[in-house]
């Protein structure tokens, strides 16, 4: 066991080197300190002011065409029942394409923001979905992550930006 360390340790440290500078390059361009906005438009025809609601906040960036975010549809569901989730359409067809997408996926009206042309993924700076941006009592994010993340990650991240 320890030749087998010794032999593949400066692999799998190139390995972790890799992945976080990938990492971080991926997310240089992400949204910190304060939310960039404040109130958006959502599905269901009302205007949802991120500020008045219950912290921690999780913004998840979500499109129909993403295979990723077809995985996290269940963790969606099951963070909401916990913690307050608003999740972000983005570049997923017209307006009636995006209210069938969020009923199919159990996503409330009141608490979905349509994002048709990706403009408000790019206000927070993401270049890829899905996209989340952890958001704390003071209305700053905490915390954000680019790609697939565990529901105990989200969890942690909630939790922490409390």
């Amino acid at each position: 066991m320890k030749s087998f360390l010794k032999r593949n340790l400066p692999w799998l440290l190139l390995f972790v080197l890799l992945w976080s500078g990938i990492r971080f390059w991926q997310q240089a361009d992400m949204a910190e300190g304060p939310l960039p906005v404040h109130s958006l438009p959502t599905l269901a025809g009302t205007t949802l002011d991120l500020t008045a609601l219950d912290k921690p906040l999780l913004l998840h960036f979500t499109a129909s065409w993403c295979p990723i975010c077809q995985l996290q549809h269940g963790t969606m569901q099951a963070l909401s029942q916990r913690w307050t989730v608003v999740q972000i359409i983005t570049q997923s067809g017209d307006r009636p394409a995006m209210i069938a997408y969020a009923e199919e996926h159990g996503i409330p009206l009141d608490r979905a923001i349509p994002d048709p042309d990706g403009q408000i993924l790019k206000i927070f700076g993401a270049n890829a979905v899905p996209a989340d941006f952890f958001v704390g009592h003071d209305n700053s994010i905490s915390f954000h992550e680019m790609g697939y993340t565990t529901r105990l990650g989200y969890e942690i991240r909630l939790m922490l930006s409390r």
